[in-house]
């Protein structure tokens, strides 16, 4: 996992799940910032290539998401308006 802040004040954060089966996971973001009320996942996996999902709810800086198996999940956090 690894995680950057952009010029704009928007996050990226990067997830590899190299396991066989779903992994759920959750992520705190400390020191990062204000960001926005949404992190919006991006799955590349077997059947998807950058593909956009449902936005998920951020609160206190946290959110989480069931990452599909053998998956590159990047997750966008707009910055705070």
């Amino acid at each position: 996992m690894t995680a950057f802040r952009n010029r704009d004040g928007s996050v990226a954060v990067v997830v590899l799940n190299t396991a066989t089966s779903a992994q759920n996971a959750s992520f705190a973001l400390r020191g990062a910032g204000p960001t926005g009320p949404v992190a919006i996942p991006f799955v590349t996996d077997d059947t998807d290539a950058v593909a956009a999902q449902v936005p998920l709810a951020v609160a206190h800086g946290s959110f989480g998401m069931n990452l599909p198996a053998r998956s590159l999940v990047t997750f966008f956090l707009p910055a705070q308006s």
